[in-house]
């Protein structure tokens, strides 16, 4: 059983992603407009991504302990009482954005911080959580893109990692 997508498999997710082409320079446009740039994903994009991919390998049977990836909706942007209201809740600042809770490698469960590929920032609260998560028997990593969060997965799963 492979743990990863066959490059047909991968080729043809990525076809479906929404990327903006550039404009052929010279071709109809007006002087001073911008050309479009392929822009890189949206940390909510590449998480998205990611979940596809997951739901796919735990669908076919081909990693069935992806069943168990979720995501914690603890960021994002709010208005005041929904993030008043959130916080109630017990929402904390900086706590990972996606759970694989299977112990593998000496490890509890893996954590991932997902970024935008080439652009994203850890924060000081992030990087505390990262910290105590690593300190406290669990595998925690920041990840830029999707691909990057796949390959620590399937890393983790083959019982790797710093410690596997």
């Amino acid at each position: 059983m492979s743990l990863r997508w066959t490059e047909e498999e991968l080729e043809a997710y990525r076809s479906k992603q929404s990327v903006p082409k550039p404009s052929p320079s010279g071709e109809g446009g007006t002087k001073g407009r911008k050309r479009s740039v392929p822009m890189a994903p949206t940390e909510d994009e590449e998480q998205m991504a990611l979940f596809t991919w997951a739901n796919h390998m735990a669908m076919t049977g081909r990693l069935p302990e992806l069943a168990r990836l979720f995501h914690v909706p603890n960021g994002g942007s709010r208005g005041p009482a929904e993030a008043g209201r959130f916080k109630a809740m017990g929402v904390k600042p900086g706590v990972p954005d996606v759970f694989l809770d299977v112990p593998r490698g000496g490890f509890h469960g893996l954590r991932i911080e997902m970024k935008r590929r080439n652009e994203g920032k850890v924060s000081k609260d992030q990087t505390d959580w990262i910290n105590y998560y690593n300190a406290n028997g669990y595998r925690a990593v920041v990840c830029y893109g999707w691909d990057e969060a796949r390959m620590e997965i399937e890393d983790y799963l083959r019982g790797g990692g710093e410690d596997g």
